[in-house]
C-alpha cells in the first residue's frame, strides 16, 4: 500500500496490468463477436498498433489510457479504457467519478454494506478502475484490484469485474448505437 507522495514513489495501479489488459480484450473481442459489422480500424496517425493507442494521462487521479479504433460501415468509433487510483479519500461516496467504483468495490467485497445508506463510516484506503467511455466523455466504470494489495481482495475484484463485461459492452453498444 502508497504510504508516500507520489512524486517520490510512482503509484503502480495507473498503469495497466496483464489482468486490466484481459478484462479490455474480452470486452473488444466479445464487441467484434457480436457485431460483424464493427471491425478493429487502423489509426497511422500513431506508432505501435494500428488499431490500439496507450498513452500516459499525467493527471492526480488518472494514468495510462488505451484508445481503440473501430470502424462501422465507413464510420469511425473509438472507444478509451482510462486507469484510475486514488488512495486515503474518506469521502469516495460524495464524488460522482468515484462512487461507482465505490458501489462496486462494496458489492464485490462487502455485499451486507452495498445498501447503506450512506458510507460515510466505511474506509477504503484505495480504489482503483478503468474508465470507459468515448473521444468526448466518459460512460461507466470498472473497479478492479491493486497491483500492491492483497491478493485474493484483488482476485475477486477482477472476478467481479470480468462477470459483469457485458453490462460495459452494452454501454459500449448503445453509445456507438451499435445494433
Amino acid at each position: 500500500m502508497k504510504f508516500f507522495p507520489e512524486s517520490w514513489v510512482p503509484d503502480p495501479d495507473k498503469k495497466f496490468n496483464q489482468n486490466d489488459q484481459n478484462l479490455i480484450n474480452k470486452i473488444i473481442e466479445k464487441l467484434l463477436e457480436e457485431d460483424k459489422n464493427l471491425k478493429l480500424r487502423n489509426n497511422n496517425n500513431f506508432e505501435g498498433s494500428p488499431s490500439r493507442v496507450i498513452s500516459d494521462i499525467n493527471q492526480s487521479d488518472y494514468g495510462q489510457q488505451i484508445e481503440v479504433f473501430f470502424l462501422k460501415n465507413e464510420k469511425p468509433l473509438g472507444v478509451a479504457f482510462r486507469k484510475l487510483s486514488r488512495y486515503n479519500n474518506k469521502e469516495y461516496w460524495k464524488d460522482d467519478e468515484w462512487f461507482s467504483l465505490l458501489r462496486q468495490y462494496l458489492e464485490c467485497l462487502h455485499p451486507e454494506l452495498a445498501n447503506k445508506p450512506t458510507y460515510g463510516d466505511f474506509k477504503i484506503n484505495k480504489l482503483i478502475g478503468i474508465q470507459i467511455g468515448g473521444w468526448d466523455n466518459y460512460w461507466a466504470s470498472l473497479c478492479v484490484g491493486s497491483v500492491e494489495g492483497n491478493i485474493i481482495r484483488s482476485r475477486n475484484l477482477y472476478n467481479c469485474a470480468s462477470k459483469q463485461t457485458d453490462l460495459f459492452i452494452d454501454v459500449i453498444r448503445e453509445n456507438f448505437k451499435v445494433d
